[in-house]
């Protein structure tokens, strides 16, 4: 089996498996926070991750 994983920016990694292509994304916070990126720019998480078990 032929695995590649390649490290992106901080938290972020592509795994590549057989031509199968995964991108993590390791963000856990609660859904409803707000994160700002600069001067007017901001988003807002409308889901829990999945794997939430603080509920």
């Amino acid at each position: 089996m032929n695995v590649k994983v390649t490290h992106i920016d901080t938290v972020y990694c592509l795994i590549e498996i057989e031509g199968l292509k995964i991108l993590t994304d390791p963000v856990l916070d609660e859904a409803g926070v707000l994160f700002h990126y600069g001067y007017g720019t901001i988003s807002k998480k409308h889901r829990i991750p999945p794997w939430n078990t603080f509920h």
